[in-house]
């Protein structure tokens, strides 16, 4: 993908997700079973956690009592400030390709929910990610969940015609229907994810790749069964 079309998708993603933020909001009410597993098992107290990608804040709810330091940050102003709303002034309006307001080693875990996948072009998804490189703390967890895009049946038409509606994306990619805005649909940017391409990421940002699986309501499964893909990483 070229750079002027990735920086459109960029500008796209925020105008979509606050065109929406309302109904996505309501759609997020809860957490992941993924995210209460994970929070579960890797959440310690006196972490510093940046949630990269916050939505409505709904990662809020699973730490707050756990004795951390909490931020969340995203592209959507409006669903800033309808986290804000809900869980109090621990978030802020944020775009994860720039970062650079944050000093290095500002973070003992980063969480990353369903927002990986809308950064586009290999080139941003690596500046991304080395961002989070210089955020964590040596020896410090990125977690990262995103769509299974390329194994489920429900995706494979988006994957054949989104190219004819927007020229130059990348394989993998897809415009995804959110139906809520009547008489107008909003297409969002995705990027389906292998394990490999994820891992040959992950190399390129000198991250250490650690486990990557699918889930299905917080389960463990096979690929063309997993509603996401988790993926855990460390700082070297």
């Amino acid at each position: 993908m070229d750079k002027e079309l990735a920086d459109y998708i960029l500008l796209k993603m925020q105008s979509d997700y606050d065109q929406i933020a309302t109904d996505f909001s309501a759609t997020r009410a809860f957490p992941w079973a993924e995210m209460k597993h994970l929070v579960e098992e890797y959440v310690q107290a006196g972490d510093r956690i940046l949630d990269a990608g916050c939505g409505n804040g709904r990662l809020y709810q699973l730490v707050k009592d756990k004795k951390v330091f909490y931020e969340g940050i995203d592209v959507s102003p409006k669903l800033v400030k309808i986290a804000k709303q809900k869980y109090g002034d621990h978030f802020a309006v944020q775009n994860l390709t720039s970062l650079g307001d944050y000093p290095d080693n500002s973070f003992s875990l980063i969480f990353c929910i369903a927002t990986f996948q809308h950064i586009p072009g290999e080139e941003y998804r690596k500046q991304v990610l080395r961002n989070f490189k210089r955020l964590l703390l040596n020896d410090s967890l990125l977690i990262m969940i995103n769509w299974n895009i390329l194994n489920q049946e429900k995706f494979k038409p988006y994957l054949k015609k989104s190219a004819r509606m927007l020229p130059g994306l990348d394989k993998g990619d897809i415009l995804y229907p959110w139906r809520s805005q009547k008489p107008r649909v909003v297409h969002r940017y995705y990027h389906g994810f292998s394990p490999e391409e994820m891992d040959n990421l992950l190399v390129e940002a000198d991250l250490r790749s650690e486990k990557q699986y699918y889930t299905r309501q917080g389960q463990e499964v096979a690929p063309e069964q997993g509603y996401n893909l988790v993926t855990i990483a460390r700082k070297n």
